[in-house]
């Protein structure tokens, strides 16, 4: 039997992680449509043609999955805060991988599914309602020559951002290394793990902006800002642009690690410091 990794035996896993954490997962399903349920109440109270557009749908689907994804990933491996349940973590028959393995599958991917079908539950008859009361305010306002026109539900795959032109798909970018980073965090800090990662990812964040700010674009060249990985642009005298460019290839290999390598550098990282964690 394969030591790293076996199907079964990672199965068991997943098994025995659902039998005990069951109450409390059902009775999430029960507290997100809630909390969707109660917020758009509120909203629909407002006397508007238009009480749930498009992007108060997006803002509602971001901050939740982002807020209350990054708390639940934060407490996947909480039993390492606690001697006798750390103790039983460690001493389970199964390898750090299958144990990783099983947590990123309930907090990454599994927590998606379930959030986004939950939203849908509560948001197409909320859009629904939406226009509804929208129309008949609309109709006691009497308008001449205005014709009505309701509010479509808001499309997690059309990958655009509301009234821009900015893809969604980045919302996707960004969803799976924060989730992972808050992952990692559960294992590095064994209480107030949500808090502590958060604050660890503002300070990077601030880092990265001081570095930017305030070393690499004093040393760029008067005039010339940076457009992106591989491009640098400069406007002329007479309005025209100029730009320095890296080879397209090199541009779509940064671009695609950026996105998409960070996820599996923290998967990484988790494995290795769940691996020396000791009680």
């Amino acid at each position: 039997m394969n030591q790293t990794f076996n199907f079964h035996r990672w199965w068991l896993l997943v098994t025995k992680h659902w039998i005990e954490n069951r109450k409390r997962y059902l009775l999430s399903l029960l507290v997100i449509p809630g909390l969707m349920l109660a917020w758009f109440g509120f909203i629909l109270s407002n006397k508007n043609y238009h009480p749930l557009p498009v992007h108060i749908q997006f803002v509602t689907y971001a901050s939740g999955l982002f807020i209350l994804g990054c708390f639940y990933a934060s407490m996947m491996f909480a039993d390492l805060g606690s001697t006798s349940k750390g103790v039983n973590f460690l001493s389970m028959p199964a390898s750090h991988v299958e144990k990783l393995a099983c947590a990123i599958f309930y907090a990454v991917l599994l927590f998606f599914i379930i959030y986004t079908v939950a939203f849908y539950i509560v948001n197409i008859p909320g859009v629904k309602i939406a226009n509804a009361l929208g129309y008949e305010r609309f109709r006691e306002e009497q308008f001449p020559n205005a014709v009505f026109i309701p509010d479509e539900v808001f499309n997690i795959f059309h990958f655009k951002f509301p009234g821009g032109d900015e893809e969604f798909f980045y919302v996707f970018v960004a969803y799976f290394p924060i989730q992972s980073a808050f992952l990692l965090g559960s294992v590095y800090f064994a209480r107030y793990s949500f808090i502590k990662t958060t604050i660890a990812i503002l300070l990077l964040w601030l880092i990265v902006f001081i570095f930017f700010s305030k070393v690499l674009m004093p040393i760029t060249p008067v005039g010339w800002r940076w457009d992106n990985l591989a491009e640098w642009a400069r406007f002329n005298n007479v309005g025209e642009i100029n730009l320095v460019s890296l080879p397209r290839w090199i541009d779509y290999t940064l671009d695609s690690l950026l996105k998409y390598s960070i996820p599996l550098i923290l998967w990484i990282a988790t494995y290795f410091r769940l691996k020396e964690k000791e009680i």
